[in-house]
């Protein structure tokens, strides 16, 4: 099997298990004792394998795997939050052993095999999920698919009922709108409030954001033989035709798009990043906004990309590898302690901040139940810390878009009005006329001087009644000029002479030209360029700082992935290029190895001309090196 990337350094979620103690008696196989969720006897006895289910009881008649099976609590009858229950425990016996002391019949292990894949699915779902209560943008919940940029298609299965439904009870009914929802939104919106409920009932709207670092959105959509209109706030992203899912599609994997929901694509073109500067992704997870800044630097520049959540930053970090980018640096890092150690160093800072996801209600029904004014009053509350600590980020005459996917005012405007009110140094600015778009509704958020509401009509709203995609709250923020402090100092670390030796051997062998770098650092095994105006990270803790080129393990050098991912077309000496259509693809994408043949030695794998990932050819056979959590 193709050598892999540790599960610590790939991100894979992996099961726990419960540290062994002593030996004991269990009275059915002879199982061993273990501590952490239960003590003594109960221990041995829930522990063992017999009273897992695995096997009958001694004195139980039946016998044979089909009967186990039907014993087993992880029967396919039985909730999956129980199963996963179950399964961590029996992890303990990670060799898929019948006993303490024997194999499995190999029916069982097939069955221990698929529960264990079971157990990744919702560990992977999880991931992704965890946080809908308080949903972070619309991109989070696409209808793609595990390895798509998210999951949660909440309402697939009613889509045909929801959508069919023409009077606002029935939609209530079916979407399970909450009542205080209901009687605020009829007040806000008056006499649009049943277009407002038709709309929700109506199939969610998704796009596709084609990677300007990789290829220009008229060829994409004909390598996809699509058809599709741009949207009119982001030229690079099209709106897709209902019933196409591309979560699984080989161009996907080679970072040719992103999927995204509509709305949440015109954050960026409402930031407007320039090449060269240095922008700064606060609330950043999934990836789908710091993908789209990354394009629009164009490699020249910083990307700084924040996710305090360490599972969701390391969703965002395989994200960008996938998109290529060369110049990003991750952290998982509070907003505050990033404004003690980057105090007026961003250009640009953009805000996606963590909401009540009132306007994901047509996709996430978790946010739906867990709907409550309180609720509200407790994301705005914390929205106004992170504002506060984004505002100190932003250079003088820097711009801050502060973003949100609710359409509640008390986390929109009020939020808004509440920092301009302090901070007389900061103005609000005009948002574009887009179609469809309104402007924000000061009267909303309460109490507003004249001078103040007349600024948050600049803000814009979006409704899925008025344009394509859910609701979503922008406010492009911009600090008036002034002094500027210091800047930090930039980060200048020492590279050991054997790791650049290792590293241009490797290009010699594997590459046809050079890979433009300028400052490398070795982090332990890992060699990584850093991306230009870097300043020293000392304090903040970082998952990944510049692009990853491979790991120097003695005087040998080991690609990554993030190197694949981010060479440009005909840099590699030697390829292999699989058909889109193919099976081969498919089998790569899978993690499969290949047959073919050629010299030994690295190769990158491509489809048409895109990398997929590294293989090592080795006699007829080439190794699958793409990392498992890309699989």
């Amino acid at each position: 099997m193709p050598r892999r990337a540790s599960s610590n350094a790939c991100g894979r979620q992996t099961a726990p298990t419960l540290p062994r103690t002593e030996t004991g008696g269990c009275t059915g196989c002879g199982g061993q004792r273990y501590s952490g969720y239960l003590r003594g006897r109960e221990t041995r006895e829930a522990m063992s394998p017999c009273r897992m289910g695995w096997v009958g009881a001694p004195t139980d008649k039946r016998t044979g795997p089909t009967a186990a099976r039907r014993a087993s609590p992880l029967g396919s009858r039985m909730p999956l939050g129980e199963r996963v229950g179950v399964l961590m425990r029996l992890f303990s016996f990670g060799s898929q052993r019948w006993s303490c002391c024997r194999p499995a019949p190999p029916v069982v292990q097939c069955v221990w095999r698929a529960e264990r894949r079971t157990f990744f699915r919702f560990e992977r779902r999880r991931r992704y999920d965890g946080f809908s209560a308080l949903a972070r943008n619309a991109e989070d919940f696409p209808p793609y698919g595990p390895r798509g940029v998210g999951v949660t298609p909440p309402l697939r299965g009613q889509e045909a009922n929801v959508s069919s439904l023409g009077k606002p009870n029935g939609i209530m009914e079916a979407l399970g709108l909450p009542e205080g929802f209901r009687e605020r939104m009829a007040r806000f919106l008056g006499p649009e409030y049943p277009i407002f409920l038709e709309a929700l009932g109506r199939p969610p709207e998704h796009a596709l954001r084609a990677n300007l670092l990789k290829v220009e959105p008229e060829r994409l959509l004909s390598l996809l033989a699509l058809s599709a209109s741009p949207l009119p706030w982001c030229p690079e992203a099209f709106l897709l035709p209902g019933g196409i899912h591309l979560g699984q599609h080989p161009l996907h994997a080679a970072g040719l798009f992103y999927l995204q929901e509509p709305s949440a694509t015109a954050a960026v073109p409402l930031l407007d990043p320039q090449p060269g500067e240095r922008i700064l992704d606060l609330c950043a997870a999934p990836g789908g906004k710091s993908t789209h800044i990354a394009a629009r630097l164009r490699g020249r520049g910083l990307l700084w990309a924040n996710e305090r959540h360490p599972g969701r930053a390391r969703v965002l970090l395989e994200n960008l590898e996938r998109w290529g980018v060369r110049n990003a640096v991750v952290s998982v890092e509070s907003p505050e302690r990033l404004a003690e150690h980057l105090e007026s160093f961003f250009d640009r800072v953009l805000v996606d901040a963590p909401c009540s996801g009132e306007g994901l209600f047509r996709r996430d029904p978790q946010a739906v139940r867990q709907w409550s004014p309180e609720g509200i009053a407790g994301c705005a509350r914390r929205q106004q810390r992170i504002l506060e600590a984004a505002a100190r980020l932003v250079r003088p005459g820097g711009v801050l878009v502060y973003a949100t996917c609710t359409f509640a005012p008390e986390e929109n405007e009020a939020v808004v009005a509440r920092f301009l009110a302090v901070h007389q140094e900061w103005v609000l600015e005009e948002g574009p006329p887009w179609e469809g778009v309104s402007p924000g509704r000061p009267e909303w958020a309460g109490e507003v001087p004249p001078l103040l509401a007349e600024q948050l009509r600049r803000a814009r709203r979006f409704w899925p009644h008025r344009a394509a995609g859910e609701g979503h709250f922008l406010a492009r923020l911009r600090r008036t000029e002034g002094p500027r402090p210091k800047a930090p100092p930039l980060w200048r670390p020492h590279v050991p002479a054997r790791a650049l030796q290792a590293f241009q051997a490797f290009s010699q062998e594997a590459l046809c030209r050079p890979v433009e770098i300028s400052r490398l650092v070795l982090f332990g095994e890992a060699l990584l360029a850093l991306p230009e105006g870097l300043p020293d990270p000392a304090g903040l803790r970082l998952l990944r700082a510049g692009w990853l080129l491979g790991r120097v393990r003695g005087e040998r050098f080991f690609p990554s992935h993030a190197l694949a991912m981010g060479l440009e077309p005909g840099t590699a000496q030697r390829s292999l290029e699989l058909p889109m259509e193919g099976e081969d693809v498919q089998a790569f994408l899978r993690g499969k190895e290949l047959r073919a043949t050629g010299m030994p030695g690295w190769l990158l794998v491509t489809v048409v001309g895109f990398p997929l990932g590294w293989g090592k050819q080795v006699g007829e056979r080439v190794k699958n090196h793409r990392p498992r959590t890309a699989v």
